[in-house]
């Protein structure tokens, strides 16, 4: 194992050669557009991405393949109680497309307030969701899971910091494209998000009075190609370092994620002139479909590549 000892003179050497505003330049130039897996602007971003590595001289492929993917397009939140009030919500990722909208019963999950996250599932979580629309302040996929599996007719996450601002999400279970094996696990209720604010109004209406929502949701899913840049920087083996980010991005993601981007082609620039004298090699992916489609492109890497 000594010839792998970290060797602190080497690694200064390499810090050296990081060029801060070849990673500025990077950066400004991925957010100009809007990364989101399957559309235009994202694979303009991959070209970027590729012409970089080819003015390097450093080896690299573009694969293209078919997933499947799942664009939140419109949420909404009509709640009936005295009054009808209508609150701000984006749909989320993989939710069930429901444009006409599902009705029920809002009932709020207590069980997610954060002093109970440690907790073990209550045995009485559940019970009291069948036919009702939750509220609350968890949305990962097994918690869709679990209160689907109780009859949950639709799920209001509320965000938990105080932005204006909805942020995206997912609510996807199968990574990758669905297989017959895992296609029963697709989310198959409406889910949308809302504001700290609003959840908090939404909250104190609800211990006033029993109250009904309405809940629209419009998701585009289906089948879309998209491209995955893949650079190789070759070593004395065949042995290899994997290293990677996504490059899609909700609307112009600086730091989700063109911040890692940007370094991992600085990486590439570096470790171009260090070719043959790899120990292992360095294989540099950008991956499409984090959110959009679930770790699309890094499940298809480990599935048909790794």
């Amino acid at each position: 194992m000594d010839k792998y000892k970290f060797n602190p003179s080497e690694y200064a050497e390499l810090i050296q050669l990081i060029n801060k505003e070849q990673l500025d330049k990077h950066a400004k130039a991925l957010t100009q557009w809007e990364r989101l897996s399957g559309e235009k602007e994202a694979e303009i971003a991959a070209d970027y991405i590729l012409e970089q590595l080819n003015k390097y001289g450093v080896y690299h492929e573009r694969c293209e393949f078919d997933s499947y993917f799942s664009d939140p397009i419109h949420g909404e939140v009509n709640v009936i109680s005295s009054d009808i009030i209508s609150l701000k919500a984006k749909s989320r990722s993989f939710s069930l497309h429901c444009p006409e909208g599902i009705a029920g019963e809002a009932v709020y999950d207590f069980y997610s307030e954060e002093r109970y996250n440690s907790c073990t599932d209550a045995i009485d979580r559940y019970t009291n969701l069948q036919g009702k629309i939750v509220v609350s302040w968890n949305f990962y996929e097994d918690y869709v899971k679990k209160i689907q599996s109780a009859g949950a007719k639709g799920l209001i996450h509320i965000w938990p910091s105080h932005e204006k601002v909805i942020h995206e999400e997912t609510v996807g279970a199968v990574w990758g494209t669905p297989t017959i094996e895992n296609v029963d696990q697709l989310t198959k209720i409406p889910v949308v998000g809302i504001t700290f604010h609003d959840g908090m109004q939404l909250l104190e209406r609800m211990q006033k009075e029993e109250i009904k929502v309405v809940v629209k949701t419009v998701v585009r899913t289906g089948i879309k190609r998209v491209s995955l840049p893949i650079a190789s920087i070759p070593g004395k083996t065949d042995q290899y370092i994997l290293v990677s980010g996504h490059y899609d991005s909700w609307h112009k993601g600086a730091t989700d994620n063109a911040g890692g981007n940007a370094l991992l082609l600085e990486l590439a620039r570096v470790f171009s002139n260090k070719k043959g004298g790899l120990t292992r090699g360095i294989k540099l992916a950008w991956w499409p479909g984090h959110s959009n489609g679930r770790y699309a492109g890094s499940t298809w890497y480990c599935s048909l590549l790794a």
